[in-house]
């Protein structure tokens, strides 16, 4: 918060108040309230209320793509929703993807948003690994001086096979 032309204000005078928000990992309506304090004994200073609606211009959904419990060597799809809640057009360059080796995209991989549009964009997942946890990042990378990239993390639970399974000898 700063106030051009100094913190004093001589009776009879006006003066601007400049305030400044990061609103860097917010969402949603913002409520403020900014005491002002003076040396005036019948006016103590008055409350200044501030409200905003921080709005997310690329959003990715969902959060976190959960895959789920997969079969080793099968491939699997899921979406991400990308919407522009902006009023400009916003251009994705690239999207990576790690690991490489597990994830890829279906289709485009730079595209362009016009305001208020959304698409889905198809990841495929596949692990030659027999079994374990994988995580992995889905970055999307922008035209945005002030988001260069946003990304959501990835992640799945890989079991064996179920035909292995079947093959295997019972166990005794």
């Amino acid at each position: 918060m700063s106030a051009p032309g100094g913190p004093e204000i001589k009776p009879g005078e006006e003066r601007r108040i400049r305030i400044e928000i990061d609103t860097t990992h917010r969402k949603g309506s913002l409520n403020k309230s900014i005491a002002m304090v003076t040396n005036d004994p019948e006016n103590l200073g008055p409350n200044l209320i501030m409200q905003a609606k921080v709005v997310e211009e690329l959003a990715l959904r969902p959060y976190t793509l959960n895959l789920g419990m997969l079969e080793a060597g099968r491939e699997y799809k899921r979406w991400v929703k990308v919407a522009n809640n902006s009023t400009r057009t916003i251009k994705v360059k690239n999207i990576r993807l790690r690991p490489e080796k597990m994830f890829s995209v279906e289709g485009d991989t730079a595209f362009s948003l016009a305001p208020g549009e959304e698409r889905k964009v198809y990841v495929l997942f596949k692990s030659d690994e027999p079994s374990g946890r994988f995580y992995g990042m889905i970055v999307f990378e922008t035209d945005l001086e002030y988001l260069p990239a946003k990304s959501i993390r990835a992640m799945a639970v890989v079991k064996k096979n179920s035909l292995e399974n079947a093959d295997a000898a019972p166990s005794q």
